[in-house]
């Protein structure tokens, strides 16, 4: 029996832990209320509730919806789980959460819990908008899935609901997306990893980039940011597109942090994290509220939410609006707007100006990483980003780099076949660097064609042993091998262009094969796929680089030709020289790398080794121990590399990791502790 003395002790210590607990709800209010400057503040949240299960997305059945108010000055539970929900955020008003659960039913509850009801079934719930006619609040879904058409309901009237995207319209398949507040601009994933914004009322979107997690700003700014593959840090963008700049948003440092997200205001994200380098169940996962800085070029301030060893994921938060006006008039930033109208990048471009308006399918070396298709008048229709094959990859000037693998862009073609057909012209225009100039056998390894799904091909150029050939299919003709001319290790400017009866092929401005033997119009032709680089299945792979694709339904002259050629050669000209480092390294440590199951969506994977340099056998580079960014998974395979054994001595040839841009959007793995000191390369061995 406990005497009273243990009954104080027991009582004392009760209530100095509550004590405890109040101080630092406390500290918690204070802290956010002095970064809004007094804004009234809300946050919602994701909490794992039982043990080892959880991944950051939610969707499982293992969850609490959690909340803290600045007003009350406690972290509580606003829905009791575990139940199964999916990424919670709050209204417009901040009276609100909504939460897809249980049967793709959306759910609606009150901030204090009570109310919860189901809006609507067989879907799953995105964002929220204002109709700036009645001010009155829309709910944006996904019906039927991923994939599925775009419906906003009213909140408060779930029968009255209009289609915002119809299924199969242009790219909208995300179910990460939101809205600005007035609802005419989207900012998602069309479809991931490609992002950007889209136009509700023309149901067109602009492709900004590549990465996941993308949103547009809350308010009427259309300002957009997207989290990059290592999960370290987002890319945001000005009104329009324009300004991009990478910012960091690892609050603690180390680790992965996932599910960016805008608040209900401008200035203001939330993020959760650190996952040390895995997406399961991980305890110590909490909830930051960040503030960008007043020209968005950073994450100046953080705030953690939740603390302890929790699995904390999925975040928003609201704040409200009216105090913290006086803090949303953030300066425009220093860098003008680039509005994204493509007609006017054909118009502006000394490389390919020659070829508006009959421009079908464009590739902007060095500038844009997304294949662009355009209409007659020369104006962007649709975003195809360049889908990879294999070990096919983009290197630091967003050239393709087919060696090992191919690119392929999915409804291109047809684009090209309709246009071709209409005029009876047809140009290629394209610059090629061989890397094997002595191909085995007697196979041709295609370097560029028009395929459809059963494999027949409209047009094909391709290389045999040190020679380029082309070869196009034209009614009432078989296809027939054309020799152009010999191939040696070096850049080549390429333009075939035909209409019936010429076929002339320009190299580096000149003719260099003429022939009048080709007749025909392209009633044949039935390809929907650009591939570049050789097809699947063929025996030989062409292993070199492709840039600057032009392909146009014109046909081109030879004065056009020298033009373009001498435009392309300036622009290139231009271009910064990437020091190449070439070392004998031995291998210390690795991080740990993980399959494609713990990664999906993401299918490619790099991974941070440590190495001591035990000689430079080309290049600069004074350190004793060097770090270098492999690829150790690409199409879902682990590489050879990522075997590589401790102690083990190899050779590579490598690039500054912050002259390789196009590498933002893919996975990176990095288990290896935090090291200021350590300089990071990029192996661009295949």
């Amino acid at each position: 029996m406990k005497t009273w003395t243990d009954q104080f002790l027991v009582i004392s210590l009760l209530a100095l832990i509550s004590l405890g607990s109040a101080n630092a709800a406390d500290d918690l209010t204070k802290a956010i209320l002095e970064m809004t400057e007094g804004a009234h503040t809300k946050v919602v949240w994701l909490r794992s509730v039982v043990e080892g299960k959880g991944v950051p997305d939610g969707h499982h059945s293992v969850y609490s919806i959690m909340c803290f108010d600045t007003k009350d000055g406690k972290e509580r539970v606003l829905v009791k789980g575990p139940i199964r929900a999916s990424v919670p955020f709050l209204t417009r008003d901040g009276e609100r959460v909504i939460y897809s659960g249980d049967g793709d039913q959306v759910h609606v509850v009150d901030w204090n819990g009570k109310n919860d009801k189901v809006v609507t079934s067989g879907s799953y719930g995105l964002c929220t908008s204002v109709d700036p006619k009645d001010k009155k609040e829309w709910l944006y879904v996904m019906r039927n899935g991923y994939g599925g058409s775009m419906i906003r309901i009213k909140i408060d009237n779930p029968k009255k609901e209009e289609v915002v995207w119809p299924k199969g319209t242009s790219k909208l398949i995300t179910l990460r997306i939101s809205t600005s507040e007035d609802g005419t601009r989207m900012g998602g994933e069309f479809a991931w990893p490609r992002v950007g914004v889209a136009e509700t009322k023309a149901l067109k979107w602009t492709a900004y980039g590549s990465g996941c997690n993308a949103y547009i700003a809350p308010d009427n700014s259309y300002r957009f940011f997207h989290m990059v593959g290592n999960h370290r840090t987002i890319t945001m963008y000005n009104p329009g597109g324009g300004g991009a700049r990478s910012m960091t948003v690892t609050p603690n440092g180390g680790g992965e942090y996932w599910n960016p997200k805008w608040s209900t205001h401008l200035q203001f994200m939330t993020v959760v994290g650190p996952f040390p380098n895995t997406l399961k169940y991980t305890k110590g996962c909490n909830v930051f509220l960040g503030r960008f800085d007043k020209e968005f070029n950073k994450v100046e301030k953080w705030v953690q939410v939740s603390k302890g060893q929790f699995f904390d994921t999925s975040a928003h938060a609201w704040i409200e609006s009216a105090a913290s006006k006086k803090i949303s008039k953030a300066k425009p930033s220093s860098k003008r707007p680039v509005k994204k109208k493509r007609v006017k990048l054909i118009k502006k471009s000394k490389w390919y100006r020659a070829v508006s308006p009959r421009a079908l399918f464009l590739w902007p070396t060095g500038k844009l990483n997304d294949a662009l298709v355009y209409n007659k008048q020369g104006i962007k229709i649709e975003g195809f980003g360049l889908t990879l094959r294999d070990l096919a990859d983009l290197n630091h000037n967003y050239v393709m780099d087919a060696r090992g693998g191919s690119f392929f862009t999915k409804g291109a073609g047809a684009h090209i076949l309709s246009a071709c057909k209409k005029s009876g012209e047809f140009s290629l225009e394209l610059f090629i660097t061989p890397a094997a100039l002595k191909l085995k056998g007697e196979d041709y390894a295609e370097i560029m064609s028009n395929t459809n799904k059963q494999g027949s091909q409209d047009f094909i150029l391709a290389q045999k042993k040190n020679l380029l050939y082309f070869s196009m299919a034209t009614a009432g003709k078989e296809k027939a091998w054309i020799p152009l001319f010999k191939l040696t290790a070096k850049r080549y400017h390429i333009i075939i262009t035909y209409k019936s009866g010429t076929l002339i092929c320009f190299k580096n401005g000149r003719t260099a094969k003429m022939i009048n033997s080709l007749k025909g119009g392209f009633g044949s032709w039935k390809g929907t796929e650009l591939v570049f680089g050789s097809s699947p299945g063929r025996k030989n792979n062409w292993d070199g680089l492709i840039e600057g694709v032009v392909v146009n339904s014109k046909f081109m002259t030879g004065k056009t030709a020298l033009r373009n050629y001498k435009n392309f050669k300036s622009s290139i000209s231009k271009r910064k020289k990437v020091p190449l480092l070439k070392i004998s390294a031995k291998l210390l440590a690795k991080s740990a790398i993980q399959p494609y199951h713990e990664i999906k969506p993401y299918f490619q994977e790099l991974a941070v080794f440590e190495y001591s340099v035990d000689k430079v056998n080309s290049g600069k580079y004074k350190g004793k121990k060097i770090r270098v960014l492999h690829w150790v998974m690409k199409e879902k395979k682990i590489l050879p590399i990522a075997k590589l054994t401790i102690g083990k001595t190899v050779q590579l040839v490598l690039e500054p990791v912050d002259r390789n841009k196009q590498l933002t959007k893919d996975f990176l793995s990095n288990s290896l502790k935090d090291d200021d000191d350590a300089v990071l390369y990029y192996d661009i061995r295949r």
